[in-house]
């Protein structure tokens, strides 16, 4: 299927366990009460589900259980990942309810890479990553897309900034880029890592990692944004739809 053809006005369902290419496959799990209650689909209905693995299957009901259902595969639908170089360095804000929504309008725009920073000035150091999984996997069926993210655990940036690629920091200190300035630095490089700043900002001491590594800074606005609003500033200008 061409990537341009992507679907629109369907029901779209993640399953945990990989789905068969063609034949039948059995679905389970809490979703099913939402599909036969909530929904009230039946045997004959068309619904679609991934696994996340750049793959959507189109099925049709064919038996239904208290607990399961059984679907029989219509169609499969192939997509490429587009932005698969990409990984998203994010800080762990203190707020959940700013960085689970910054984390699902991600998932939203195509972004399939997250690696958690713990930062000089972070004050929260974990984060919960079961339940960003389940965030990513309801960003994912909302928006009709067929990967689902890999997530870092927390890790300090000297141990990311040593890998190999390009590493673009968003920062006040940096220079305003244009889009399509912004765009050929992603584009030229087989793996992009983009830096978003805690709330206190990026200590001297990264500042110089960031130096030493070749970093290059860039500004989104003349104004200070909160790291939210710069994360999905940045990925609205980068995202290919």
């Amino acid at each position: 299927m061409l990537i341009s053809e992507y679907l629109s006005n369907v029901e779209l369902y993640f399953s945990e366990e990989s789905i068969p290419t063609n034949g039948s496959f059995a679905f389970s799990g809490e979703e099913v009460k939402h599909i036969t209650k909530v929904m009230r689909h039946s045997v004959g209905d068309v619904l679609y589900f991934t696994s996340g693995l750049g793959s959507i299957v189109k099925t049709e009901i064919s038996f239904i259980e208290k607990y399961s259902i059984e679907l029989t595969i219509l169609e499969e639908f192939h997509y490429i990942n587009p932005l698969e170089h990409i990984t998203l360095c994010l800080p762990m804000l203190r707020s959940k309810e700013r960085m689970e929504f910054a984390i699902e309008k991600a998932v939203e725009l195509g972004f399939t890479s997250f690696q958690f920073i713990a930062y000089d000035s972070t004050v929260k150091k974990e984060i919960n990553l079961e339940r960003v999984k389940k965030i990513t996997q309801s960003a994912l069926t909302q928006s009709l897309r067929a990967y689902l993210p890999k997530l870092g655990a927390p890790i300090v940036l000297s141990e990311n900034v040593k890998l190999a690629g390009t590493h673009i920091v968003f920062d006040q200190s940096g220079m305003k880029q244009t889009t399509e300035t912004m765009r050929n630095m992603i584009n030229k490089s087989e793996k992009v890592f983009l830096y978003f700043g805690p709330e206190g900002g990026f200590s001297q001491r990264e500042f110089e990692l960031f130096r030493k590594n070749k970093s290059e800074l860039v500004k989104l606005t003349e104004n200070r944004l909160r790291a939210e609003t710069a994360i999905l500033s940045a990925l609205s200008i980068i995202a290919i739809f």
